[in-house]
C-alpha cells in the first residue's frame, strides 16, 4: 500500500532496495529519521480515487471521494490501508510497516486512540460529526472530507 509514509521512498538514493520485506522496518525506520521526523507537519492522503489492486501501474478502481489529514502520519497510513481492505485488496496485509511504525515512536495504529473528524458534503449541506477516542489515552486527531457527490 502506498500511502503517506510510503511517499518518503522518494528522499532516498536506492528506494528499490527498501521494498525487501514490502518496506518492513524500512518505511517507519526512513520516517523516524531526523529532519523527517520533526519537518512534516501535516499528512494528506489523497483517497478521491484508491486501487486496491495493480497499483502503481493500474489505474483507479473505486472512488472514495475523500480526503484523510491529520499530523499522525501512521494514523492516516492506518485508516486508508482499513480503505484498501474495505474495497477487498488482496495485498493489504502486506503492509506491515504501518503496524511497525506505531514501535518507531511517529504515531498510533490504534482506533481507539483516535479523534475522528468526518466532514461530508462540503460542497453542498454540510455535515459534521465527531468519533471521539475510546481509549482515555487519545493521541491523534484525524479528519475526513468526504464529498460523495464530488465525481458523480
Amino acid at each position: 500500500a502506498t500511502l503517506c509514509m510510503k511517499n518518503h521512498f522518494g528522499t532516498c538514493g536506492s528506494p528499490r532496495n527498501m521494498h525487501i520485506n514490502y518496506g518492513d522496518p524500512y518505511i517507519p525506520a526512513l520516517n523516524a529519521l531526523e529532519p523527517i521526523k520533526s519537518k512534516q507537519v501535516i499528512n494528506i492522503l489523497d483517497a478521491i480515487y484508491g486501487a486496491a489492486e495493480g497499483g502503481p501501474y493500474g489505474g483507479p478502481t473505486f472512488v472514495a471521494n475523500k480526503l484523510i489529514l491529520s499530523q499522525d502520519i501512521v494514523a492516516v497510513d492506518y485508516l486508508g490501508r482499513e480503505m484498501l481492505k474495505e474495497q477487498g485488496s488482496s495485498t493489504v496485509s502486506w503492509a506491515t510497516y504501518i503496524d511497525s511504525a506505531a514501535d518507531y515512536g511517529i504515531g498510533t495504529n490504534d482506533p481507539t486512540k483516535m479523534e475522528i473528524i468526518n466532514i461530508s458534503s462540503p460542497t453542498g449541506t454540510e455535515t459534521i460529526t465527531t468519533t471521539p477516542a475510546s481509549s482515555e489515552e487519545a493521541t491523534s486527531k484525524i479528519v475526513i472530507v468526504e464529498d460523495a457527490n464530488a465525481l458523480a
